[in-house]
């Protein structure tokens, strides 16, 4: 990925679920060192907090680190459900902040979408995990669970509790950023397998 203007084509300037400047940059091959380069000069121009990169190959050497990456996953029908609250309307942003924050791929919410659905975790008093759902379109976005709490365990109940608002005999799709291993592994207990997985990499500064 040698061509100086593809990569700076492929690279954007977003915030990430907790306000944080993020440089975001899609690969289609390996990164080169000029190429991180030039996506340093990006990052110090904009105080970023650090560059995300979506699929192609890093060398280690360069000092990203793997990330959970995007992976969409399918199942025939919905998990088992399970009924957990609804966050007050004028909570979800904060939540969502607070639940996403440091989250590869998770950029920050401009609004909380109205024809959207969301179902949370309440635990000892307060909000701890937000889960967003599409009845329409039968999509489960990835859960968020409070930094100090996640788990997979928190997650799949998440996905479950989104999962009771959808029909019961249709195909439901759920996408998830930056999750680990065991987290995908807990979905997968759930009925769904993984239809779509593009690799991540962050390099904090």
């Amino acid at each position: 990925m040698s061509d100086t203007h593809g990569i700076r084509d492929n690279a954007v300037v977003s915030r990430a679920a907790d306000g944080a400047v993020v440089v975001v940059v899609h690969l289609t091959g390996a990164l080169e060192p000029s190429d991180l380069q030039l996506l340093l000069g990006e990052a110090r121009h904009f105080s970023a907090r650090a560059i995300w990169a979506f699929g192609g190959t890093i060398d280690p050497a360069l000092g990203f680190a793997s990330t959970g990456g995007y992976v969409r996953l399918e199942a025939p029908a919905p998990p088992a459900p399970l009924l957990l609250p609804t966050p007050p309307r004028e909570a979800i942003r904060g939540l969502q902040t607070t639940c996403f924050a440091g989250v590869w791929g998770r950029y920050e919410s401009v609004s909380s979408d109205r024809a959207s659905g969301y179902v949370g975790l309440h635990e000892k008093g307060r909000w701890v995990g937000i889960c967003q759902m599409d009845l329409i379109a039968r999509w489960i976005d990835g859960p968020g669970v409070h930094p100090m709490l996640r788990t997979p365990e928190r997650s799949a109940e998440l996905v479950r509790g989104a999962a009771a608002y959808l029909p019961r005999n249709r195909v439901v799709t759920l996408e998830t950023w930056g999750e680990s291993d065991e987290t995908i592994e807990a979905y997968r207990g759930l009925g769904f397998e993984v239809v779509e997985a593009l690799a991540g990499w962050e390099l904090r500064l």
